[in-house]
């Protein structure tokens, strides 16, 4: 971020020192170019103030988040994965991917599985659309199994697990909407 930072307003001494000199350039443009550098570094000053509140507070290691994988020979599974929220500027979940399709190329796979989405991948108003949108961002295709089914040996005892369940998930949803 430091040398991001500096290399702008070294941009932006170049730029004045061709305007104060009157060179050739077209003077609105590149006036315009520095206040875009300007902007640039204020955003990047915000940028180094947080990483330093996060390194002053957490060191030189940071868990942003988490994959957990399965492997075959020819497949990378991701299961299931997670980030923090408050690291989500970091984008942890498309570096950690991406790293991992890489190790599955170089170990001679031949798939990388995303795991589970939405069917509703032509509505973008489903809640797990963005799922998809960022799966997708990845290229690749969706390819669709049979799912998930229950098969029931025993009627009696299905039923009462079903209705416990149920019942368990709506005392933990009423609970979570009281806090």
């Amino acid at each position: 971020l430091n040398k991001q930072i500096q290399d702008l307003y070294k941009d932006n001494e170049k730029k004045q020192t061709a305007i104060d000199t009157g060179a050739k350039i077209n003077v609105l443009k590149t006036k315009n170019k520095i206040e875009q550098n300007n902007q640039d570094i204020k955003r990047l000053e915000k940028k180094y103030e947080q990483a330093k509140a996060i390194y002053d507070e957490h060191g030189t290691i940071l868990t942003l988040g988490g994959i957990i994988y399965v492997f075959t020979k020819k497949e990378c599974l991701s299961l299931f994965g997670g980030a923090y929220d408050e690291y989500m500027d970091f984008l942890s979940p498309y570096t950690t991917n991406w790293e991992m399709i890489k190790y599955a190329i170089d170990q001679g796979m031949t798939k990388y599985n995303f795991y589970g989405i939405s069917g509703k991948i032509h509505d973008k108003n489903d809640e797990m659309y963005g799922l998809y949108d960022f799966k997708r961002g990845f290229g690749g295709q969706v390819e669709e199994y049979v799912g998930e089914f229950d098969l029931v040996v025993n009627k009696l005892m299905f039923f009462a697990y079903d209705k416990a369940f149920t019942a368990f998930m709506n005392y933990r949803l009423n609970r979570a909407k009281k806090k």
